[in-house]
């Protein structure tokens, strides 16, 4: 036989509405409200905003709703809080040597210490001698444009395409990636290339779903495509003029499949 779900405290009869809300649902709304205050300034009428867009969007999108619950058995009506994505991958040249030294700061801290050894009047006396650290010697980085290889995923719209990433907090709601600071200047050059590349090619468009880059120091760039179906020998032709337009080398991967264009 079914049992029916207990009452909380202080709902005596049917005739009082009680509202139970899972543990999870005050969770999920309490990250909501806290991405929403971070990174990105709000939302505005639930969409989602292109990463791109500084005052003049090109893209929205958006977030996916859940349908509200049936009122009655004892719950309420409710449905999930829409809000914006709040992935950032902007750079911050200007705080660079503050939060370096922060960091510097908590290395030393890990190391610092001191030695615990007996008096050679008094053996049975223990104390603690400092131990003093060398100079540490620190190597910056680029303020941007400093890391050699990205991962973005590839959506879909219509006949539309473009590079995505996706933020920790929603993981399901795609946010256009155009230029990516953190990347090499290589990379960003060829991000848009290659998304005309897909655009402008059913044959290279059909069931992409990510693109990998990965340049080097000298100039040097490979792309890696990723499928979900087997390649033909017409994307190997059309690899073939694309890497010949863009200079680069470029993989396509699919399952148990790879081929190689440079």
């Amino acid at each position: 036989a079914r049992q029916s779900p207990r009452r909380p405290p202080g709902c005596p009869g049917a005739s009082e509405q009680c509202v139970v809300m899972h543990a999870q649902v005050h969770a999920r709304a309490a990250t909501l409200r806290v991405s929403t205050s971070r990174f990105f300034v709000g939302s505005v009428s639930g969409r989602l905003w292109s990463s791109a867009a500084a005052g003049n969007p090109n893209r929205t999108f958006f977030a996916p709703t859940r349908s509200k619950r049936p009122s009655g058995h004892g719950r309420t009506g409710w449905q999930w809080q829409l809000t914006r994505a709040r992935l950032d991958v902007a750079v911050r040249p200007e705080t660079y040597r503050e939060e370096l030294d922060l960091k510097i700061d908590l290395a030393r801290a890990h190391f610092a210490g001191g030695s615990v050894c007996s008096s050679e009047k008094n053996p049975g006396e223990k104390h603690k001698t400092e131990i003093e650290l060398p100079r540490t010697e620190v190597f910056e980085s680029l303020r941007s444009h400093f890391r050699m290889r990205a991962e973005f995923r590839v959506w879909h719209e219509g006949d539309d395409s473009f590079l995505a990433m996706f933020d920790s907090d929603d993981p399901r709601i795609p946010v256009q990636v155009e230029t990516f600071p953190m990347g090499s200047e290589k990379i960003n050059e060829l991000m848009k290339k290659v998304v005309t590349e897909i655009r402008q090619s059913e044959t290279l468009r059909k069931k992409l779903f990510q693109v990998n880059f990965l340049t080097t120091t000298t100039g040097e760039a490979m792309v890696s495509m990723l499928y979900h179906r087997r390649l033909s020998e017409q994307w190997e032709t059309e690899a073939n003029a694309m890497r010949d337009r863009l200079g680069v080398s470029v993989v396509g991967r699919s399952k148990k499949q790879k081929t190689t264009s440079c």
